[in-house]
């Protein structure tokens, strides 16, 4: 605990004098990745994976997959035995497997030392795009571009497999018509984004939700995009059930939204969140902070107001919004000089970058880098005024007490927003068992029905 407090403390006199979004200068990359980088990733151990199109990392062989040590340095101890087209997504299971997403229509796992998992049996042709995966459960829902017959089933765009990669038959055949599709689990429901024109037929348009097992959620209103292409492409959940999406278009539903907008839980589009109306390309990826602001990465623009230069557009590839839709003017994260594919959180808050770019404010910076988040970081920021939480940083047993009676709902947020412990009738003074959590920060909300508040805690 005291080595934690020490590297606390560090860590927040280094913050303090560091903008969000500045480049961390403790992260070193050497000469970084000679070609893009789509997913960049954490592990518990603290490591990082990176996965894209890259054959060196540093200097050194680097076959679209690589992992990296905690200071950014090649771990040179790992060598996967990966081959393929390459690496568009990354997700590390609990058992130390390594789940990937081909850029090219395929699915692999890997076991934790980097070798193939020979009991993972998904051989299938998943088309020739970008081939997502997403868990629900033990199990995983593929979507993508792909037509696949297997028995009596055809699947189109959609389909689930089980642990062992096998097509499960559960999931009913289902057809998505469009150019493709991009699947996320909400808890265990399917939300659904792209360009899917129809659902088994059935006329559908931009984003809608699926139940558990694949049949349409009539309860979930979808959303059409429209201007400059108007697909969505990309999707994040709020701590309180709203969904944030990104993508090409410039109109949700008819109102005016330059790509990115909010939705209620129902899927109606959010009248509190609105954001600069400005011009550029897409949003490629999105996440919500446990604090509600909302970064981004992609091709965004803006017209330079600096008199000197009538006109001029200045490019710039990340950004982060407040709550309300407007922009948050602190962080300085948009001097990449190209594209952000892919970024995600570490445990201290700290944000992982990687894309195509190759300087960042003019200086070198090749695909992948790591950004300063105090406003993450540092805990404590937002402290209750009506529970109290301790000890905090915490290590097995965290306890919430109020000075009334009534029984607590509360909800323990990760980094990324997703929702890692919940309880609805806690009796005040309870412990909660926080000894499975992996060390980082979190995000803690507590309503006695009348109060409601968010305080960040430290698992150590």
């Amino acid at each position: 605990m005291k080595k934690l407090l020490t590297l606390l403390m560090i860590a927040l006199a280094f913050a303090a004098g560091a903008q969000d979004g500045s480049l961390d200068p403790t992260f070193n990359i050497g000469t970084g990745a000679d070609q893009n980088v789509y997913a960049i990733q954490q592990l518990p151990d603290g490591k990082i994976l990176i996965g894209g199109q890259f054959a060196q990392y540093d200097g050194q062989p680097a076959n679209m997959l690589a992992r990296l040590n905690a200071d950014g340095s090649l771990d040179t101890t790992w060598n996967p035995e990966y081959t393929g087209g390459g690496v568009g997504t990354i997700i590390p299971e609990e058992n130390g497997k390594i789940v990937i997403g081909e850029l090219f229509g395929g699915i692999k796992r890997l076991n934790a030392d980097g070798s193939l998992d020979a009991t993972f049996s998904a051989q299938y042709n998943f088309g020739y795009d970008n081939t997502f995966v997403a868990r629900q459960g033990s199990k995983y829902i593929i979507s993508g571009v792909f037509n696949i017959f297997s028995g009596e089933g055809f699947y189109r765009n959609i389909m689930r497999l089980n642990a062992d990669g096998s097509i499960d038959t559960t999931f009913p055949p289902t057809e998505l018509m469009g150019t493709y599709a991009r699947a996320y689990v909400i808890e265990d429901k399917i939300l659904v984004v792209g360009t899917t024109q129809y659902y088994n037929g059935e006329p559908i348009d931009g984003m809608f939700m699926l139940d558990a097992n694949g049949g349409l959620d009539n309860s979930f209103s979808p959303v059409q995009g429209s201007g400059n292409g108007g697909i969505i492409r990309c999707m994040a959940v709020q701590p309180d059930g709203k969904f944030v999406i990104g993508g090409t278009f410039q109109m949700i539903n008819g109102q005016d939204r330059s790509f990115v907008a909010r939705l209620n839980i129902d899927g109606t589009l959010d009248d509190s969140f609105i954001p600069p109306a400005g011009d550029g390309i897409q949003t490629y990826h999105i996440a919500v902070q446990p604090d509600y602001q909302i970064l981004t990465s992609g091709w965004f623009a803006q017209v330079n107001p600096d008199i000197e230069n009538p006109g001029e557009v200045e490019e710039f590839y990340m950004r982060r919004f407040n709550a309300d839709g407007s922009v948050d003017g602190s962080f300085a994260g948009g001097g990449f000089g190209n594209p952000v594919n892919h970024f995600s959180f570490q445990d201290d808050g700290k944000i992982l970058v990687g894309g195509w770019f190759t300087d960042f404010n003019g200086e070198p910076q090749n695909r992948v880098a790591r950004l300063t988040n105090e406003s993450l970081g540092t805990p404590g920021i937002n402290p209750s005024q009506t529970f109290s939480l301790y000890p905090n940083p915490v290590s097995d047993r965290l306890y919430v007490s109020h000075t009334g009676a009534a029984a607590l709902s509360v909800s323990v947020y990760d980094v990324s927003g997703k929702v890692v412990y919940t309880a609805n009738a806690l009796t005040p003074g309870t412990a909660i068992n926080t000894e499975y959590l992996a060390r980082g920060l979190y995000m803690v909300q507590i309503s006695d029905g009348t109060s409601t508040e968010r305080v960040k805690i430290i698992k150590g």
